[in-house]
């Protein structure tokens, strides 16, 4: 108890006097919501029908019979989708998060994570432990079922077949609901944006269901009731200082929505304009220079997006005056959705939150593109229609059938395929526009805080070709369980990056929390229409008595494979793992130990010949989704030994098979030339690759330079040789300059016939 009242203490003196009057404001105000409501007081004013206004949603009634039509002849599966998940939910099945057929029985108990068989206590809200797995299970199970989407997957199936029955349902699980979480007792109201959430979802379904004879004065009433109650539960306890990023971003969106939507109730004038404002100046804060979402995380920056796009969208139906910066904010954040998305699918990065703001079926990977179909009829870009994978449905209902009009009419034109950065966030992109096939290296800090939604992943990589992943992200699967997942997943042994005696890159502190943050720093970024050059490293491992820096080289010459060079700098013995996960979709290969394959494509993994370390080959649980396991061939690489030492790897994809992976061996050096040097040979021809661990002058193998890195490339059918040098200002061979120029430039390039290389192209330092 002390040391909990010092930590207590401890936090308060870091916070300003407005949060500590926030804070104190919302601890006694839940303190005497709850004693009023066994009193009987009314938190919610009487609702006068006859006086009600509304606001214009996103569709008209009007509007209804058209998108219903669109969505019955142009996507048929889509709407046969939607009444089949509404029969479900008329038998209390669903598919929550990652886990599908959930039987929920006769009467729901909205209280129950059914998956693990643990209900939350009907207490107050400020008294449910919901993060504690032991006391409520996963509460993002629980929680999920309450935000109440399906109320709108049921209104939709009423439209698509005429079905009262649908209309029927959802009024009784809203009524069950009510009597099952009187206010303000239970889970279903510990979290401010979970109660937005389902407020959103209650004002989909109450204009999705506007016409129904079923929805009586009475139950009109209710359903107002019940808004007026959530909204003021959401502006009473805000997430402000408490969860000031998604958290805050849904709760002004839902007050937001319902303030712009039901204008006549009270408090309604204020939360329409004092949400927007926040919402705005949150966003501001929330979302780098480069676009992406500050919490490093691939989901969250969707979720992120989703909730400005739908607010800017309803803001222009009602004449709202939009910030001048607000469209410049959204076009950075779908620039970069648009970048992460160029090979036909995103890179995931951090967790993976589970839930969509309109959705929640769409919560996969491949989900992860769709605001670019919003992005492309709203601001006219023909880019990201390229990039899009088509209009959505969710687009359909926002926009109507004028957006799909729009959309339709718009030249789609392909989007930039020079490889690119996010240089805020740490994201680099090495594009290849031939084979529309992208690796992202991760650079930069795990984020802001305590980065309680970034993984320990700095310097990993992934490998996306065609739209399916090659090298993936190992996925979040859980938040609050004590199976260790958790901590597993979102450690470093589960990206693709390399370990230093098992360590994380930092310390993890709790679920949500990591200390001791590393940074990364980007020596070298080079990006041309020949190559492209990383070199990196982090310092999240030099905390230990015998430090070890980590650094990354990545060589992608144009049309070929990725080198890949681990080194760890430092002293004395450790054990080192570079760990390669690959897609679930990769199998191992009879035919050769390098090559895994999937059904289109194949993957090869090729490391130096007797470079001293072992390989292991294994497999792995990742997750796909919140809640979900797969299995995955993990590919590592191990030395137990002195320091420094480095791994070079060969990452090469294809179609069917790759007609020759070739070999890469270390080629000798004197200890003394400071350079380690490489040769990848095939039938075909031969790449040496030279990395200098210092500046100066060196030799190695017949080949002298004063660069740091040196390339070249011999093919043997046309007789010719490219040469590289990066960070220098010639390179040699055998006495002979290949390649020269009068001062030290941060690249050089150039080709022809062996011993008669003409230079082609260069860049002066900065």
């Amino acid at each position: 108890m002390t040391s909990r009242l010092a930590r207590n203490l401890g936090r308060i003196t870091h916070m300003a006097p407005a949060e500590i009057a926030d804070r104190s404001r919302q601890w006694f105000s839940a303190r005497l919501d709850a004693r009023l409501a066994p009193a009987g007081h009314d938190f919610a004013p009487a609702i006068d029908l006859k006086s009600m206004r509304s606001g214009n949603f996103f569709f008209a009634a009007g509007e209804l019979n058209g998108i219903v039509g669109t969505l019955r002849t142009r996507w048929p599966e889509t709407a046969a989708g939607i009444v089949r998940r509404a029969e479900l939910a008329c038998q209390h099945r669903f598919d929550l998060l990652g886990y599908p057929g959930l039987d929920y029985g006769r009467d729901i108990d909205w209280h129950l994570d059914i998956v693990h068989g643990k209900r939350a206590p009907r207490l107050p809200f400020h008294k449910v432990p919901y993060l504690n797995f032991d006391v409520v299970g996963d509460s993002k199970i629980t929680w999920e079922l309450n935000r109440h989407q399906h109320f709108v997957t049921l209104a939709k199936a009423w439209h698509l077949t005429g079905d009262e029955r649908f209309v029927r349902e959802i009024f009784a699980q809203f009524q069950h609901w009510r009597a099952s979480n009187p206010y303000p007792m239970g889970i279903n109201w510990a979290s401010s944006l979970e109660v937005s959430i389902r407020c959103v979802s209650w004002t989909w379904t109450w204009c999705l269901l506007a016409d129904s004879p079923l929805f009586s004065d009475t139950l009109r009433r209710e359903w107002l009731t019940a808004i007026h109650l959530s909204a003021r539960h959401v502006e009473r306890y805000l997430s402000t200082y408490f969860s000031p990023n998604t958290h805050l971003l849904g709760e002004c969106a839902a007050l937001f929505m319902v303030g712009t939507q039901f204008p006549s109730l009270r408090s309604a004038s204020r939360w329409a304009p004092t949400a927007w404002d926040t919402l705005w100046r949150s966003a501001r804060q929330q979302v780098r220079e480069d676009g992406f979402y500050f919490e490093r995380s691939t989901y969250y920056h969707v979720y992120a997006l989703d909730m400005l796009l739908h607010c800017r969208i309803l803001a222009a139906r009602n004449d709202v005056k939009i910030p001048a910066d607000a469209d410049e904010l959204l076009t950075r954040m779908l620039n970069s959705l648009m970048l992460l998305g160029r090979a036909g699918q995103v890179h995931l990065m951090g967790d993976d939150d589970g839930g969509r703001w309109f959705d929640p079926s769409r919560n996969r990977a491949e989900h992860m593109i769709d605001p670019l179909a919003l992005g492309t009829a709203l601001f006219r870009r023909g880019d990201l229609k390229s990039a899009a994978p088509g209009f959505s449905e969710e687009a359909l209902w926002l926009l109507g059938t004028r957006g799909l009009k729009d959309f339709d009419a718009l030249h789609a034109t392909e989007p930039s395929r020079e490889s690119a950065t996010l240089k805020e966030t740490g994201i680099y992109l090495m594009s290849e526009p031939r084979d529309k096939i992208q690796l992202m290296i991760a650079a930069g800090s795990l984020g802001q805080g305590s980065a309680g939604h970034a993984h320990a992943d700095l310097l990993s990589v992934q490998l996306i070709r065609r739209g399916q992943p090659l090298l993936a992200d190992s996925g979040t699967l859980e938040y609050t369980l004590q199976s260790g997942e958790r901590e597993r997943l979102r450690g470093t042994a589960a990206h693709n990056t390399l370990t230093v005696d098992g360590n994380d890159q930092a310390e993890t502190t709790g679920p949500f929390s990591w200390s001791s943050l590393p940074a990364a720093q980007v020596d070298q970024w080079i990006t041309t229409d020949t190559f492209d050059f990383f070199d990196g490293g982090h310092n999240g491992y030099m905390r230990s008595p015998n430090p070890i820096k980590h650094r990354r080289l990545v060589f992608h010459p144009r049309g070929g494979f990725h080198f890949v060079l681990d080194r760890a700098e430092g002293c004395g013995v450790h054990n080192l793992r570079v760990r390669w996960h690959l897609a679930p979709s990769l199998l191992p290969t009879e035919q050769n130990p390098h090559v895994f394959a999937s059904e289109s494509q194949c993957f090869a993994l090729i490391s130096a010949q007797d470079n001293g370390w072992t390989r292991h080959d294994t497999s792995e649980a990742g997750s796909p989704v919140y809640g979900r396991r797969d299995t995955r061939a993990v590919v590592t690489f191990e030395h137990d030994g002195q320091t420094p030492a480095e791994l070079a790897t060969i990452l090469m994809a294809g179609d069917g098979e790759i007609p020759e992976i070739g070999s890469l061996q270390r080629l000798p050096a004197d200890r003394e030339s400071r350079v380690t040097a490489y040769r990848y040979s095939t039938p075909q021809r031969d790449d040496q690759f030279f990395v200098c661990e210092a500046p100066g002058t060196w030799c190695a193998e017949g080949w002298e330079s004063d660069a740091s890195f040196v390339y070249s490339m011999t093919d043997h059918a046309t007789n010719t040789q490219a040469v590289l040098f990066c960070g220098g200002s010639y390179v040699a061979h055998k006495e002979q300059r290949l390649l020269s120029v009068k001062h030290r430039v941060r690249y050089a390039w150039g080709s022809g016939a062996p011993g008669a290389i003409a230079l082609l192209a260069n860049e002066v330092e900065d």
